[in-house]
């Protein structure tokens, strides 16, 4: 009875590695993909057509695997608003950032405290043209980024702050709020003197 027993746990003892070693296979690849992903997506920002359409590919894919990952989910809008900057036809262009606009709206109401989602949608808030109306909201996100580390000083890596305050500068820079502008632009250099964060913040101030 003994050796039957033990022979068990040998046996479920090896089915739970196989179990690992096979979750590991299905988290590891999901994992190298964002990595890659998000690697085409800042080549994709620089202006590089190639790296949208293989971020495109990498997120859907990421995204047919596991249709909750919120982060890809945020990304793959912000690659579909690049699609959009690239395409030919104004209604191509409305349609596609359109669609990605909503994509990254989705991700946030599905993890709203999610930092990277956050992060996502406020550079491409950003990043488009002011006729998308998305200032206000690179604006809120950046606000609720904060009003979160208030809240739990883990939830927001400390330096993520810079980049945070500079895109409040940035923002409210846009929309020709000065003196808001300069509060944050002055906090970033205040916060992180020596970052490359602070170096653009004195560009702006200029």
């Amino acid at each position: 009875m003994i050796l039957l027993i033990g022979a068990v746990s040998i046996a479920l003892a090896g089915e739970m590695t196989g179990l690992e070693k096979q979750a590991e296979k299905e988290i590891e690849p999901v994992e190298d993909l964002m990595r890659l992903g998000i690697d085409y997506h800042h080549k994709g920002v620089e202006g590089n057509k190639e790296a949208v359409k293989k971020a495109e590919k990498i997120f859907k894919d990421v995204l047919a695997l596991n249709p909750d990952h919120v982060e890809a989910l945020a990304w793959y809008g912000s690659i579909l608003t690049m699609k959009g900057r690239d395409a030919i036809f104004p209604i191509s262009k409305l349609m596609h950032v359109h669609r990605g606009t909503k994509k990254m709206d989705e991700a946030i109401e599905k993890s709203p405290d999610n930092v990277t989602v956050r992060m996502v949608r406020v550079g491409n808030s950003l990043g488009l043209p002011e006729f998308f109306g998305r200032l206000d909201l690179a604006i809120s996100d950046s606000e609720y980024l904060l009003k979160l580390k208030e809240r739990d000083a883990t939830s927001v890596p400390d330096e993520l702050l810079p980049q945070i305050y500079l895109n409040l500068g940035l923002a409210h820079k846009k929309k020709q709020n000065k003196e808001q502008a300069e509060k944050y632009l002055k906090k970033v250099i205040e916060i992180a003197p020596e970052s490359k964060e602070a170096e653009v913040a004195k560009k702006l101030l200029l």
